[in-house]
């Protein structure tokens, strides 16, 4: 921002100030200039006005530049320490006002007027000239921003040290076969594969090397591919060595659209010594049947290593070469599934002979991957199956859904005339059957809990299951 304000006030001045065409300095001076008849002049000018101490030499280095801004700042100009069209119209003016004084004592003395200089030739196209200017001065901000120097003769630097007027040293850059190494192997892993739809799946592994000294690890990202959405890809966790580094994140999208897991670890960096280094991404997957998804370390500018002794960045190879993408397989999602498991508070032991409401089992349901439509069935096993239950019904989360209508040839009770059972994905619910319960004492009765399922995304037919309750003995109260 610094640098446009210059140049904009420069712009907006010039549009008011005239060419100065009788001007003794004809050309922009700045830093760095050797041997410069103008640099000369100005020097000789501004020792003159008591802004420079030492002998003109031609040399614009640290004490010109210095004069320079004093100059402009006690003329009201931007202190850049540039010469350029202000600076000079201001020097020429005081030029013009010494020889005009000087003119006129010499006709007071003489009676004779001496001549003025013929005025130089004054372009044509004034805002070419403004234009080039800026571009001048421009081209000297920046090289004042970097102190750019050029090598100096030794004769030359010996006189700039006479005047004082030295030239900044800009030291030598570390050579980059002198920082430290990291290179990434040429496997990265899983390979190709379809994969059901869980929790903390390796998504990306690849194993680093590092040489000649330790690297800090502040910045990796990765990014995805495929036809998978992020929602159904989350809780993305980095690990070195087997152990997790930074925070869990997710998916977000760059401003091209790219989905990124970005690990940014700058406030505390993973420090890592020399030698081979396992370096791993899982995530968990919760949806997206049927689709594909890859993790890919993109490239270079994706990951970032500082050499700790050089404070510098280290540049990231690849199998020892240039750096190339580094990519997982692709990976299908496979359809959904349900997850039936007998909950550890199922009734089991003894029950009252004649009681009623009488919890018979209990099971969790889980649907994994997507959402899944449930059918449920219960087996009946025991001494008398067919006359010890009455009035059976479900309780969904703990709220009675149906009662139950029973088949004595296949022993199964199902649910009817209730809306279908849904379990979202990865997401579980518990089911309860109950009955009044009537018999002789020691009969025995076992429920079993018979699942199907349907994908609502795939709609994929689950196959079913079944997961038995435990064996209950009905006794006298």
């Amino acid at each position: 921002m610094k640098k446009v304000n210059i140049l904009s006030l420069v712009f907006l001045s010039l549009l008011f100030i005239p060419f100065i065409t009788n001007a003794s300095l004809d050309t922009n001076l700045y830093y760095g200039l050797q041997n410069n008849s103008d640099v000369r002049e100005l020097q000789e000018f501004l020792i003159d006005k008591g802004f420079l101490n030492y002998e003109a030499t031609g040399n614009f280095f640290s004490s010109t530049l210095n004069a320079v801004k004093a100059y402009q700042k006690k003329q009201g100009i931007i202190q850049t320490g540039y010469v350029g069209i202000l600076t000079r119209a201001a020097i020429n003016s005081e030029l013009a006002k010494q020889l005009s004084g000087s003119n006129a004592e010499a006709t007071t003395e003489t009676g004779t007027t001496l001549p003025i200089p013929a005025p130089q030739k004054a372009t044509n196209d004034v805002v070419s000239a403004i234009l080039a200017q800026i571009a001048l001065l421009q081209k000297q901000i920046n090289a004042l921003n970097v102190q750019q120097v050029a090598v100096q003769p030794i004769a030359q630097n010996n006189q700039a040290i006479k005047q004082n007027d030295l030239p900044i040293v800009v030291p030598n850059p570390i050579p980059v076969e002198n920082l430290a190494e990291v290179s990434f192997s040429a496997t990265t892993t899983p390979s190709n594969a379809s994969i059901d739809p869980q929790n903390e799946v390796m998504v990306w592994q690849n194993i680093m090397t590092i040489k000649t000294r330790v690297v800090d690890m502040t910045r990796i990202r990765f990014r995805k591919t495929g036809s998978v959405s992020n929602a159904d890809l989350q809780n993305f966790k980095l690990y070195v060595d087997g152990i997790q580094v930074g925070s869990t994140v997710e998916l977000a999208n760059d401003s091209m659209g790219s989905s990124y897991a970005t690990f940014d670890l700058s406030g505390t960096p993973k420090r890592l010594d020399e030698g081979t280094r396992t370096i791993k991404v899982s995530a968990d997957i919760v949806g997206g049947s049927n689709l594909t998804f890859a993790i890919h370390l993109w490239n270079v500018n994706d990951v970032s290593f500082i050499d700790i002794q050089h404070n510098k960045n280290v540049l990231v190879r690849a199998n020892n070469e240039t750096f190339t993408k580094r990519s997982a397989g692709q990976q299908i999602i496979n359809t959904g599934r349900i997850i039936v498991v007998k909950s550890s508070d199922s009734a089991s032991g003894n029950v009252i002979n004649g009681s009623s409401s009488v919890s018979l089992a209990k099971y969790l349901i889980t649907a994994i991957g997507e959402d899944e439509r449930v059918g449920l069935y219960t087996l009946v096993n025991g001494s008398n199956p067919n006359t010890n239950l009455k009035n059976e019904y479900f309780l969904i989360n703990g709220v009675r859904t149906s009662d139950w209508t029973y088949s004595l040839t296949s022993s199964y009770f199902w649910p009817q005339n209730d809306p279908p059972l849904i379990v979202a994905k990865n997401t579980s619910v518990m089911v309860e059957i109950k009955a009044d319960i009537s018999g002789s004492n020691g009969d025995t009765i076992q429920l079993k809990l018979k699942t199907t399922g349907q994908g609502q995304s795939s709609a994929t037919t689950i196959p079913a299951s079944e997961v038995s309750g435990n064996v209950l003995t009905l006794i006298a109260q």
